[in-house]
């Protein structure tokens, strides 16, 4: 996830990600930036999908099927 100052996506904006293959995604934060998430950072199994959604300048909530 990219900081702001990289790409300036604006708050509220959503991503979505998607795992089409067997190895496992995993979001990763660049330094400064907070990915907030109510389990891990990784897609549990093929066919999962989570979304980011920007909640501040450099601030990220994951939610979504989770490991």
């Amino acid at each position: 996830v990219p900081a702001n100052a990289t790409t300036a996506f604006p708050v509220g904006a959503l991503i979505s990600i998607r795992q089409v293959s067997t190895g496992q995604v995993t979001v990763v934060e660049y330094t400064g930036v907070t990915v907030n998430s109510p389990a891990s950072l990784k897609l549990r199994t093929l066919g999962s999908s989570a979304t980011l959604v920007k909640v501040g300048t450099d601030e990220w909530d994951l939610t979504g099927d989770l490991e």
